[in-house]
């Protein structure tokens, strides 16, 4: 739902992941298949733009994914396998200003992977520290700083110990956009750990995705068709010089 606009007038999106791959299916009877349909979501919007439902579902596994949303947060998210058994699913409860202050993720059919983010805001509901457990056991907690803007310009992850895990910094321009992420750590603060850098078009969706994480550097290129709104409903994804994705959508207005 990213970047949407008159998210008011909206009843439901229909989205489509289409990987383009010509791969060779089939034992016997070989064909090349040119397009592979990944995923299908559809989003349910209320007259006033928030979402109350969504639905996905990935193709090749017919895994689903149920959405529920109460005054539009994300309440509570049940993953399904392909026989209808839940896979995991995720809890959400937020305190009386809206915030998301527990994120619960249970593996039912495993006892012994249980993962919850505890979550800590400021005066202004702004997040500024989270910690997260695994089986009841600390992994990491993580500092939040804020730019003039309320942008998020720092998150500082860190042990048990207190040892740093790494840092990153966000950098926005002029238009408020996030433009560069890099994070580093204390043993390599001059070989960043991971880097992305994100370049927009006209419209201020992401046309060039640059991202590196130790390793050489890979480069998203998107292409958009959009209908009278404004709001894409194809983005080609594009890597090293070949279609790779296509994403369609059916936006569907009041």
């Amino acid at each position: 739902m990213d970047n949407l606009k008159r998210k008011e007038s909206i009843v439901s999106i229909f989205e489509e992941i289409i990987n383009v791959n010509s791969k060779i299916v089939g034992t016997i009877f070989k064909k090349e298949v040119s397009e592979e349909v990944k995923f299908q979501t559809k989003e349910h919007f209320f007259s006033n733009g928030l979402l109350f439902k969504t639905e996905e579902i990935e193709t090749n596994t017919n895994q689903k994914t149920n959405r529920e949303y109460s005054n539009g947060k994300l309440l509570n998210e049940v993953i399904l396998d392909r026989y209808g058994c839940i896979f995991y699913k995720i809890t959400r409860k937020y305190d009386e200003k809206g915030n998301e202050i527990l994120h619960d993720m249970e593996f039912p059919g495993s006892n012994k992977y249980v993962t919850e983010y505890l979550n800590y805001y400021d005066n202004q509901s702004r997040l500024i520290k989270r910690e997260s457990y695994k089986n009841a056991k600390f992994e990491y907690k993580e500092d939040i700083c804020y730019d003039s803007n309320n942008h998020i310009s720092l998150i500082w992850r860190r042990n048990l110990n207190d040892n740093e895990i790494y840092k990153k910094n966000n950098y926005y321009n002029y238009s408020n956009q996030l433009f560069k992420a890099i994070g580093v750590d204390n043993e390599n603060t001059n070989n960043p750990r991971f880097e992305f850098l994100y370049e927009y078009n006209n419209n201020g969706d992401v046309s060039i995705y640059t991202s590196s994480k130790n390793g050489p550097r890979q480069i998203l290129q998107y292409e958009y068709k959009y209908d009278n709104y404004s709001n894409w409903i194809e983005k080609k994804q594009i890597q090293d010089g070949k279609l790779y994705r296509i994403f369609k959508r059916k936006i569907n207005y009041r």
